[in-house]
């Protein structure tokens, strides 16, 4: 043994193998032929080892090693796909399973989903390379694979833990390594998020507070990042913060508000409030063209509102508007052309200093 230190360790998971297989058959009063083992029994056996393997390659081999190791995972898939009998065909693992299901609340392809989420946890923590991007894909997996899934390839409705943890954790690396892209990635997740939890929970409107979530969220990492790399979150954010208050002054029974009448009066304002200052603390054109934009409309809306009530009471009033809009253009036209033609002060100084003739 002390020449080969591995091989006590590969008869004893051989060992366990066949252990588990025999135990389920023999120990149980299932008629004969009929067994509630699974495939699935040996997943906690696999998830040991992979652990033991990744800290060993992280502390004694390769960073490359470890590296591949993470790709480990994958073959726990197997485990959970491949269920090789069915219900009807075996009773008594069909019961078995069912009772499986019921206890853990998931079926074995979501517990190994979980397994290696926290697989990948490790290997972040042991600081293994590319461990982090594999923990995220394993929260989004987890996000579809869930409850009675009976393999990894069968997509339930998404769920909104997995992608909130996925998108903190995503912000939260983004923002330790000033990663405008990472941080728009977990902006979107924390979107996707709420939405799907607006969704599940019943919310009156899931479409309005995806939205603004969505906004709030890229307004936070285009402020954060306020050089020019978050130039192009911003110009995003003043683009969906435009449309949403058009919106809520043409359209306000549109697709976006139509769950939520209320905020129609106030969703303008609130825009305003939330444009202008970082607007001018950043010096951003994009979010002050929108905030201008919007006053814009609603202040043409207002008086365009105001001058058809009054248009209704008063018959000549297009005369009268056309009249005074004639005599401002006329007044703007002298003061232009009475600025072109009295000389300046510097004008006067080269007259001046220019010699005769």
């Amino acid at each position: 043994w002390p020449l080969f230190p591995l091989t006590l360790f590969a008869v004893l998971t051989l060992g366990v193998v066949g252990r588990a297989y025999y135990l389920c058959y023999s120990f149980d009063s299932a008629p004969d032929g009929e067994s509630i083992f699974g495939v699935y029994f040996l997943m906690p056996l696999a998830w040991s080892v992979s652990l033991l393997v990744l800290a060993a390659l992280q502390r004694h081999g390769s960073p490359r090693a470890a590296t591949l190791s993470l790709l480990l995972p994958v073959t726990w898939t197997l485990l959970a796909g491949q269920l090789t009998k069915t219900v009807a065909a075996d009773a008594t693992y069909g019961r078995f399973l069912e009772r499986y299901l019921d206890a853990f609340g998931g079926s074995p392809a979501a517990v190994v989903v979980g397994a290696a989420a926290i697989f990948y946890a490790v290997a972040w923590a042991l600081q293994v390379r590319r461990s982090f991007s594999c923990l995220i894909c394993a929260l989004l997996a987890a996000s579809c694979v869930h409850g009675r899934a009976v393999s990894v390839l069968d997509i339930q409705p998404l769920i909104a833990e997995p992608l909130l943890l996925a998108g903190a954790l995503k912000l939260v690396w983004g923002l330790d390594r000033s990663d405008v892209v990472g941080c728009s990635t977990a902006s979107a997740l924390l979107t996707l998020a709420v939405g799907v939890w607006s969704r599940r929970s019943g919310v009156s409107f899931p479409l309005l507070l995806t939205y603004h979530t969505a906004v709030a969220s890229l307004l936070i990492v285009g402020t954060w990042f306020s050089d020019r790399r978050g130039r192009w979150v911003r110009a995003a954010v003043a683009v969906l913060l435009f449309y949403a208050a058009t919106t809520a002054l043409f359209r306000p029974d549109g697709w976006l508000f139509t769950a939520a009448p209320q905020i129609v009066p106030y969703d303008p304002w609130m825009m305003l409030a939330v444009t202008l200052p970082p607007a001018v603390w950043l010096r951003d054109p994009m979010l002050f063209f929108a905030a201008v934009g919007v006053a814009v409309e609603w202040a043409g809306l207002r008086c365009s509102t105001d001058y058809l009530r009054l248009r209704r009471l008063a018959p000549g009033l297009d005369a009268i508007a056309l009249g005074l809009l004639a005599f401002a253009t006329a007044v703007g036209l002298s003061i232009a052309k009475l600025r072109r033609l009295t000389p300046s002060a510097a004008d006067d100084d080269t007259i001046a200093a220019a010699p005769p003739g």
